[in-house]
């Protein structure tokens, strides 16, 4: 059931950053707009849309997840930190960041393993895992 659940929670930041990417690589004239007023350079957007899809394709791969996670997190730190540099509000990327754990954390049993209050059996999930 959790597993369910957290693949279920894991699509709603997945669905949120695909579009995200896909805005990112067409180019239209309003995500120029919204890049100047985050102070970004244009031709940083397409590097950024690559460097997220790696991620969101890694965050999916049993594997890779846990990593993956980290990544996206750092991809949203950075989201964080721009938004407060131009005093926006950094919601909508900290809403991102925590659905992406949770997701990861109810479809990994290993990714519980980073959550101090989880349950004592998940570091013997996480330890089955190697």
């Amino acid at each position: 059931m959790s597993t369910a659940l957290g693949y279920v929670i894991s699509a709603l930041p997945a669905a949120a950053m695909g579009f995200s990417i896909f805005m990112k690589l067409s180019s239209p004239e309003f995500l120029h707009q919204w890049q100047t007023q985050l102070q970004l350079p244009a031709e940083m957007a397409s590097l950024v849309a690559v460097i997220e899809t790696v991620l969101l394709v890694c965050y999916f791969v049993p594997a890779t997840s846990i990593a993956a996670a980290v990544g996206l997190s750092a991809v949203l730190g950075g989201a964080v930190s721009t938004h407060l540099r131009v005093q926006d509000s950094p919601l909508p990327p900290v809403i991102l960041g925590s659905l992406f754990w949770l997701g990861l954390v109810l479809r990994n049993p290993a990714a519980r393993v980073v959550i101090p209050f989880w349950p004592t059996d998940a570091g013997n999930a996480a330890k089955k895992t190697h």
